[in-house]
């Protein structure tokens, strides 16, 4: 948090100096973002876009509607993902997908929003795009089809933690809670120290129905750790919020 603080001052510093850096308001918003201050980082944001955004801070629209989606301003996020479609501006495909079907899927929209990205993954070997497509389908009970899909990812990167976690929730819906046991501990060995990989919770009430009774405590006080509770895998995973890799 620190280094955060630090480079709010800096990016503050250079605007004194040239308030029109509009390179300089989109970096200051990102560091905002990370920190959860999400008005002022649309704050930020907004004044690059007005200030006239140079090519290499094209991803400030990409963050701006970021930051709409998580304040569930979702009309406004999917008229800025069609301002920067209409600029022609170059993205990450599947954050552009994705910010996309998030923004219908928060209008209610949830048809619309898995026709973008069923039709994106037909055929595509883009592993973070089908993680992000089978955790959406378990958010919506969609197990059987979200299992199917996570074993596509894996199939893609197969030591990914984030993914071995999607595939073990999604398998615990579907009652096959040996393989999940097993997948989840898989994603634990391989994430080591960075527990934000994990979604304890969802483990620990596994552990609890298959009589492990120490393991669900254990499980319990990780998902209570100051860091999982900062950005757990459901955050991380939903369609519209950047996570990492």
């Amino acid at each position: 948090m620190e280094s955060f603080k630090e480079s709010i001052e800096a990016f503050d510093k250079s605007l004194e100096i040239d308030p029109q850096d509009s390179c300089a308001w989109c970096y200051s918003g990102s560091v905002l973002n990370n920190t959860g201050n999400l008005i002022e980082a649309l704050k930020s944001f907004e004044k690059a876009i007005q200030i006239g955004i140079k090519e290499e801070c094209n991803l400030v629209y990409r963050n701006t509607a970021r930051v709409l989606l998580n304040l569930e301003r979702y009309q406004e996020a999917f008229d800025i993902l069609d301002q920067m479609k209409s600029m022609k501006l170059k993205d990450e495909e599947e954050d552009a997908i994705t910010l996309r079907a998030g923004a219908l899927y928060g209008l209610g929209k949830e048809k619309e929003a898995f026709d973008i990205i069923e039709s994106a993954i037909c055929g595509l070997k883009n592993s973070k795009l089908l993680n992000r497509y089978a955790w959406l389908l378990y958010e919506t009970g969609k197990y059987d089809e979200g299992t199917r899909i996570a074993r596509r990812a894996i199939n893609l990167e197969p030591n990914n933690p984030y993914y071995l976690d999607t595939l073990a929730c999604n398998l615990q819906g579907i009652g096959k809670d040996q393989e999940a046991i097993e997948v989840f501990e898989k994603a634990i060995s391989l994430a080591k120290t960075n527990i934000i990989a994990i979604t304890w919770d969802v483990l620990a009430e596994l552990y609890k129905r298959n009589g492990l009774h120490e393991k669900a405590e254990s499980a319990f006080q990780k998902q209570k750790e100051p860091e999982a509770t900062r950005e757990g895998p459901r955050e991380r995973n939903r369609l519209h919020v950047h996570y990492h890799h």
